[in-house]
């Protein structure tokens, strides 16, 4: 592996767990949402440098293009007051340092495991597959199953606008 692709392997490290590391410590629910887009960013490209595009592009449309924008608008619907306030409690933070570091040990012992497990079998290739797998969703999505993939958006368009038309029309803190 060349310099620079080692550089941009550890930028993605950094890109997925530095986020990570400040979700729960962010007492805004806004940044806190922001900072988990941004590690499911570099989640994403990992699984580039894995040769798993297809798991590159379900992460960015199902969780950043799709959960996030669930979780900002149950922010924005829920919380109407209090969005950009702090939210977190000051406990969080110490479960969270040592679940991280139990998690990073638990990652540590599992890497250490695949190193010495690749280096005795000698394997330094990855799995190729020899089917490209985007094109063929591309295809099945705009040649095949084109209506089933609009009217999925169109459903999901109509319940964004259904659930905003009924909260702007009450007003805050009366039930309907």
């Amino acid at each position: 592996m060349s310099v620079g692709v080692s550089l941009v392997f550890y930028g993605m490290i950094l890109l997925t767990v530095l986020p990570a590391i400040f979700v729960p410590i962010t007492r805004n629910a806004v940044h806190a949402l922001l900072l988990m887009a941004l590690s499911m960013v570099g989640v994403a490209g990992l699984y580039l440098f894995l040769e798993a595009e297809l798991l590159a592009v379900f992460q960015l449309i199902v969780y950043v293009g799709g959960i996030l924008v669930l979780l900002a608008m149950g922010i924005m619907v829920l919380d109407r007051n209090n969005a950009g306030k702090p939210s977190a409690r000051s406990y969080q933070l110490w479960l969270a340092i040592p679940g991280a570091a139990l998690l990073a040990f638990g990652l540590g012992v599992v890497q250490w495991e695949v190193l010495q497990t690749s280096a005795k079998n000698g394997s330094k290739e990855p799995i190729r597959y020899g089917v490209d797998t985007i094109p063929m969703l591309g295809n099945l999505f705009m040649e095949k199953h084109w209506l089933a993939f609009e009217l999925a958006g169109l459903l999901l368009l109509c319940a964004i606008i259904g659930t905003l038309y009924i909260v702007g029309n009450q007003e805050y803190g009366k039930k309907s």
